[in-house]
């Protein structure tokens, strides 16, 4: 016997691997250059996916239900949903043991007073995860009508060719791409960040924009970004993976100053709960109660 507590951490989504298929799909037939294998792939990707459901969904109730819950005094996950979808897959005496503690972030109270340029932003690493090349095709939509405005990816990966190669083969004007360095100064001069990932386990970028009035836009694809965003309020949130409807609330941002700056307005309040100070009294909290 000892006193000793123990906690588990999930930081990701249990059904990670379901959500992965679409992105298996495209990159399946991205790298594809037969137009017929491409076609034949796409039709057999397609039927197998309800398999693939059925079996990913067994696979994650295996894995995650197999945990000594006798033994394990507290479980946590870093948002709402995920942690919700975990209680599902464990006996019901059980799911009091589940908890939710978000990923924190240094925050004070100093007034934004950034200068901020027509600049979109781009944070991350240049993997296929990430899906850089959803945000070069809404730029390709978007970057005539609006020259005064500069794309800046920062960040650096085993894409990062290849994405810098589809926006040349694009012929796109004004997107920079300057690798990996440190982004707090991005993020104080510009006025958007866009992201575009399949998947997130939190999605800190768009927390650390809001703290330096930069408004997010993603797609609704994970379960933290709706933990993050309140669409309308203090960033937008899309359908996944609608580009036309991405692109049209871009534009929104980039065109209607007088929105985007009530949108800033509303970030800081809305993150404040992402405080380290708050977070680290969640821990306090539970672990004098577990």
């Amino acid at each position: 016997h000892t006193d000793i507590k123990l906690v588990h951490t999930f930081h990701f989504s249990p059904l990670t691997n379901i959500k992965d298929y679409d992105d298996f799909k495209d990159r399946t037939i991205y790298d594809t250059n037969s137009r017929l294998k491409r076609f034949l792939k796409s039709i057999y990707i397609e039927v197998k996916r309800p398999l693939h459901y059925i079996i990913g969904k067994k696979r994650a109730k295996d894995r995650y239900g197999k945990y000594d819950l006798d033994n394990i005094d507290a479980l946590t996950s870093i948002n709402k949903k995920d942690c919700k979808l975990y209680k599902s897959m464990f006996p019901k005496q059980y799911r009091k043991k589940f908890h939710t503690i978000a990923n924190p972030i240094i925050l004070d109270n100093t007034p934004l007073k950034n200068e901020k340029e027509n600049i979109i932003l781009f944070v991350g690493r240049l993997t296929y995860q990430k899906r850089l090349d959803r945000l070069i095709l809404v730029w390709k939509r978007i970057y005539k009508e609006h020259p005064t405005w500069k794309l800046i990816v920062l960040g650096s990966g085993d894409y990062s060719e290849r994405y810098q190669t589809m926006s040349k083969d694009l012929g796109l004007n004004n997107i920079l791409f300057l690798g990996q360095q440190p982004s707090e100064d991005y993020y104080k001069r510009s006025k958007i960040l866009c992201m575009t990932s399949s998947d997130e386990s939190f999605g800190m970028v768009m927390v650390e924009a809001q703290k330096f009035g930069c408004v997010p836009i993603a797609y609704n694809s994970f379960a933290a970004a709706e933990d993050i965003i309140e669409n309308g309020y203090n960033g937008l949130l899309i359908k996944p993976f609608k580009e036309k409807e991405y692109a049209k609330a871009l534009i929104k941002l980039m065109t209607e100053e007088s929105y985007r700056e009530s949108l800033v307005a509303n970030g800081p309040a809305f993150i404040d709960k992402f405080n380290i100070e708050i977070v680290i009294k969640d821990w306090i909290n539970l672990l004098n109660n577990i």
